[in-house]
């Protein structure tokens, strides 16, 4: 499971068979989107157009990437057995 902590500027990566979180993510802005896969977590940072590709393996950011649109990203999805 995946928790936005707001306050903290972080994502939460909670490991249901630890009963623990696991990770910390750190974030550049309050204004996220975020949707995770199988194995990829993707978190849209709305207020500076960008999106974030993360492991859930290894939780290292793997890319970051313009948003490609100028208008405003309202939310993202991803299927939760989604490889990608």
């Amino acid at each position: 499971m995946i928790l936005h902590l707001q306050q903290l500027r972080q994502l939460a990566i909670y490991d249901f068979s630890q009963a623990k979180v696991i990770k910390y993510l750190p974030l550049a802005s309050d204004d996220i989107a975020f949707a995770a896969g199988a194995d990829r977590l993707i978190v849209a940072l709305r207020d500076k157009k960008i999106l974030q590709r993360y492991s859930l393996r290894t939780f290292e950011r793997e890319l970051a990437v313009a948003a490609p649109t100028t208008d405003t990203i309202t939310g993202i999805a991803m299927g939760n057995a989604s490889a990608g």
